[in-house]
């Protein structure tokens, strides 16, 4: 049987544990979407700071390797405190503090690299703290369930032996944090943009569809009920109680508002798909570092408006939907009108390419306002 770790390791391992605790409460509270207090640089930050984003990946593949070896000392037996507060303190010295200072070099920059990118890096930044937190909540519980003096490592007050799956599940979504932090790297301010306005556009098809749906006649359902039957009344009804009310066949009005709505919809999802293509993806930003950047600060408020514009139209959609929903024809209509506004002014702001010239998408995009107010 081998030997029990000595108290003393385990109170070390213990204030280890309270210490990092402690520092990932402060980072936390620096990078909460409320939060107006820049991260506080540590201070060995260098005049010029390095890119952020690289400085980003190296933390991220670093703080997964530490993820790794703590997993694997937490899995295996004997319980080792002295190694697990090793690779807790590297964590606290080297990855974490690594991260917050890219925040703060981004957050420095924010004119360079845009609202989203800043914006990016510190929500994914924080959700790695958010796992890491986690994953020390894991060694805190296993220290739980040591026994004082005399028991056996790996076995809790009951005398069974702890399961794996929770720490195995805890450095699961470290890693996937840490990727996600990688992925940055890759992806650029260009990437980024595209995946978002990607994601926008998916959402905003998502809603239209659920309308489609809504607004589709389900045909004689009275003749069509016995066809529908499984056998199980209570089985029908409990699937029933999910499914999403439909338009009243009365209201032709409605239904020829909603068909109308529908196309100009339709048509605001090919502008996402447009200003991809033609925008955000050619915007003058190559590559990573700041010394890829070849626009200016206009460009960028630009870039960022026309964001955050893509990103208000789903939301919008979300209120028009709830509008039908609610058979309000004149709340729908001033809904719609909303959506349709936010998607010209997004087209105004990049009707001419990032040189200041007209080109292929300044044409397209006269024929689509047309189409639109028609």
């Amino acid at each position: 049987m081998p030997p029990s770790p000595s108290p003393k390791d385990l109170q070390t391992l213990r204030t280890q544990t309270t210490t990092l605790s402690t520092l990932l409460t402060h980072y936390l509270s620096l990078l909460s979407p409320t939060s107006t207090t820049a991260p506080t640089p540590p201070p060995t930050l260098p005049p010029n700071p390095p890119p952020h984003l690289p400085v980003l990946a190296d933390a991220a593949k670093l703080l997964k390797a530490h993820t790794t070896k703590l997993g694997l000392l937490l899995l295996n037996k004997p319980f080792s405190p002295t190694a697990i507060a090793k690779v807790l303190a590297e964590v606290s010295a080297t990855c974490l503090p690594a991260m917050m200072s890219a925040v703060q070099i981004c957050d420095a920059r924010s004119e360079v690299w845009g609202a989203v990118m800043v914006a990016e890096v510190r929500a994914r930044v924080r959700r790695v703290v958010v796992e890491v937190r986690g994953l020390v909540g894991e060694v805190e519980s296993q220290l739980e369930d040591i026994a004082p003096a005399g028991s056996s490592n790996g076995v809790n007050g009951d005398g069974e032996k702890r399961e794996g799956r929770d720490t195995l599940a805890t450095t699961g979504v470290v890693w996937e944090a840490c990727d996600a932090l990688s992925e940055l790297a890759t992806l650029g301010v260009v990437g980024l943009v595209v995946k978002k306005a990607e994601q926008y556009r998916a959402t905003l098809l998502d809603a239209v569809a659920e309308l489609k749906e809504w607004g589709e006649d389900e045909g004689d359902d009275e003749d069509g009920e016995e066809g529908k039957w499984s056998g199980d009344d209570e089985e029908d009804d409990f699937d029933n109680a999910f499914d999403a009310p439909k338009l009243p066949r009365g209201q032709k009005e409605l239904r020829a508002q909603l068909e109308a709505a529908l196309k100009k919809l339709k048509m605001v999802g090919m502008l996402y798909q447009a200003l991809a293509k033609r925008r955000l993806k050619t915007f003058p930003f190559s590559g990573t570092t700041a010394g890829d950047w070849s626009g200016d600060a206009w460009s960028m408020g630009i870039l960022d408006r026309v964001m955050e514009t893509l990103k208000s139209i789903p939301e919008s959609v979300d209120e028009l939907a709830s509008a039908f929903y609610e058979l309000d024809a004149v709340e729908a209509k001033k809904r719609l009108e909303e959506c349709c506004k936010d998607a010209v002014a997004a087209k105004d702001l990049v009707a001419q390419n990032w040189e200041g010239e007209e080109d292929e998408f300044t044409t397209w995009s006269q024929k689509w306002n047309q189409a639109l107010s028609s």
